[in-house]
Formats: C-alpha cells, sequence, structure tokens
C-alpha cells in the first residue's frame, strides 16, 4: 500500500512539472504570426489570410524590454504593421505595432486604427 501511494505521488508530481513547463513555452514566430492574423483580420488590414500577412513588415521576439507597450518583463512578439494606402482612407498611411504575449497570444496592445 506504501509503494502504490508513493508511485501515485511521484506521477502526479511529475504531471504537475510537466504542464508547468508546456505553460511556460513559448510560441514559435509561426503560431504567433496565426495570432496575429486573426487579430488583424477585416478592414483596413486584409480580408484574407494573404493580404493581411503581406501589412507584417516585421516580427520580433522580445524577451525582456522596451517594446511598443513600453518595457516589459515578460516575453512579447512584436509585430509591425504597415498599410501604405488604406481602402477607407487612401492618403492616410498606417504604420504601427500590435504587441502579444509570447506565451497565450493574447494582446498585450496595438498602436493601430481599429484596434486600439
Amino acid at each position: 500500500m506504501k509503494m502504490r501511494f508513493s508511485l501515485v505521488l511521484a506521477s502526479g508530481l511529475l504531471m504537475c512539472g510537466a504542464s508547468s513547463v508546456h505553460a511556460a513555452a513559448l510560441m514559435d514566430e509561426q503560431h504567433a504570426r496565426s495570432k496575429a492574423i486573426n487579430i488583424l483580420m477585416g478592414d483596413p488590414y486584409g480580408t484574407t489570410s494573404a493580404q493581411v500577412s503581406k501589412t507584417i513588415k516585421d516580427v520580433q521576439l522580445i524577451q525582456n524590454g522596451k517594446t511598443a507597450c513600453g518595457t516589459s518583463k515578460n516575453p512579447v512578439w512584436q509585430f509591425h504593421v504597415v498599410v501604405p494606402q488604406p481602402v477607407n482612407n487612401p492618403e492616410t498611411p498606417i504604420d504601427g505595432y500590435l504587441s502579444l504575449d509570447a506565451r497565450t497570444g493574447k494582446r498585450i496592445c496595438a498602436s493601430l486604427p481599429m484596434l486600439d
């Protein structure tokens, strides 16, 4: 009985450790880009994944430091988004940033119209 309890306890601790490691993992650029495209989908950024993807000019993983949102202690995927001639207002180009939590993909901030 004591041996069985030890095995159950050990396997439980292993599962807890594995889940916390998994929760702490950072998204790779491809997954982060997919999240960003889903957030940006629609006017003025594009109505297809390909159109939205063309507006993303740069992607950067910032582990600890200055982002478009300010200083971050947590990892952030930062996307530089540029729309030279938006359909709704061609005379006013869009040039800003979208920042996502590098673990969850949730939006942290955006300095972009329609996402403020």
